[in-house]
């Protein structure tokens, strides 16, 4: 995304470079220090609640063996998702003192009521991680939270990615209204296509012209040029969007 002439800035899992991500006190913090967006991934819990959690399961972030979306959010509420960043902070006896909500398990509603609240405007790119037991329940849950705010029209603050082209098409369908304010972006490198002149094709199902975009996927050292929808466009003139990076 673009602000005017000039690149927007995302605070990716919140300002995760000084605090725990994907935590209220990470997403606080980058506000603080002017993010115009902030991205964050999403998983779906056993009781229905949607939570920013990256991994499927929490013992990188967490300390704990459990799965995401095994637990009920009542348990995920218990863990301290942020000691890890800084383990030795309780022996810093000039450390300020901090809100322990502040990094506890973030949902995605209280994140959308905080920019929501938030005294300026700030956009969000919501990630849906696949591939997850609940499948397309993920999307629908989404889609309902995104409506809840009003969120769901022109000028949406909101825009929907996922590394599941499938996921991406039940988003579509799901806030149809939403697809022409909203980026989505499948970053899946078999259904997308590059040509020489730099625009993009959809090899998946129709003809559809895209936009380039690269991303890095965490688990590939290969960049992946996604796409989104535009113009049509005969697919014969693509090649494959793998490209090295």
């Amino acid at each position: 995304m673009r602000v005017g002439t000039r690149p927007q800035v995302v605070a990716h899992r919140g300002a995760s470079h000084e605090n725990a991500e994907h935590t209220l006190g990470a997403y606080l913090k980058a506000l603080d220090q002017g993010a115009e967006a902030l991205e964050c991934d999403v998983r779906l819990t056993a009781d229905g609640h949607m939570v920013c959690v990256h991994d499927r399961d929490l013992k990188r972030t967490a300390a704990h063996q459990g799965i995401v979306s095994t637990m009920h959010l009542a348990e995920l509420d218990e863990l301290d998702f942020a000691s890890w960043k800084n383990p030795w902070a309780d022996l810093d006896d000039e450390a300020p003192e901090v809100d322990e909500s502040h990094g506890k398990v973030l949902t995605l509603r209280k994140l959308m009521e905080t920019v929501a609240d938030y005294d300026r405007r700030v956009e969000m790119a919501i990630e849906t991680k696949h591939p997850t037991r609940y499948g397309g329940l993920v999307e629908r849950r989404l889609a309902e939270i995104v409506r809840e705010f009003g969120w769901d029209g022109a000028g949406s603050p909101v825009r929907v990615m996922s590394f599941s082209y499938s996921a991406v098409q039940r988003m579509q369908r799901l806030i149809p209204t939403c697809a022409w304010s909203c980026s989505w972006i499948a970053a899946d490198p078999g259904r997308c296509c590059r040509t020489s002149s730099a625009t993009t094709g959809c090899s998946g199902r129709g003809s559809t012209c895209c936009s380039s975009i690269r991303a890095w996927p965490a688990d590939s050292p290969t960049a992946v040029t996604t796409c989104t929808c535009g113009p049509s466009t005969p697919r014969s003139s693509c090649r494959p969007a793998w490209t090295s990076g």
